[in-house]
């Protein structure tokens, strides 16, 4: 069930037998609380129904086996080359990754979980610039992206321009 709350934050309160979420195409939703429910989502929106791309901070045959995601397309945020393991570190990269996916596939999901390990390695401001145009192409091409986040690893102005760039789903 959903609900909006006073702050317009979408607050979802799952049901673990509930498949269906309120994602709607053409928008970029932060995900707070519970982060493995990210996981979960994007698992969900795209067993059989939609492509997805997924970049993470996890180990990709850790996640290919924690959420069952037969998925060829799962990338490492990380700057080594693991051997066997698709890996991308740079914003430009991310960025065209994204784009090239958005580009060629008619409602297309990614999952980016790593928003913290970007602002370390590149700096907020060039994070931010990249979020901007990323959700530009995400209303352009009618995409979802879904991006979780611990909101303590920033101080409240990142946040909040963060916030102001996405959809909040507060998981509880």
């Amino acid at each position: 069930m959903s609900v909006l709350n006073a702050n317009n934050i979408l607050v979802e309160n799952y049901d673990e037998n509930i498949k269906k979420h309120s994602f709607e195409f053409g928008n970029c939703y932060l995900i707070t609380g519970k982060i493995q429910r990210a996981y979960e989502i994007f698992s969900d929106l795209i067993s059989g129904r939609y492509e997805g791309v997924c970049i993470t901070r996890k180990f990709p045959p850790l996640v290919k086996q924690l959420y069952e995601l037969d998925l060829p397309s799962i990338f490492l945020l990380t700057r080594d080359k693991i051997e066997q393991v698709k890996t991308i570190y740079s914003l430009i990269d991310i960025s065209i990754l994204i784009n090239n996916f958005l580009n060629t596939t008619n409602n297309g999901v990614v999952l980016l979980d790593g928003f913290e390990y970007l602002t370390a390695n590149h700096g907020f401001n060039s994070f931010l610039k990249f979020l901007q145009l990323t959700k530009n192409r995400f209303e352009r091409f009618k995409g979802i992206l879904i991006a979780p986040i611990i909101k303590e690893a920033f101080d409240l102005k990142e946040i909040k321009l963060i916030e102001r760039e996405m959809a909040i789903v507060l998981i509880t």
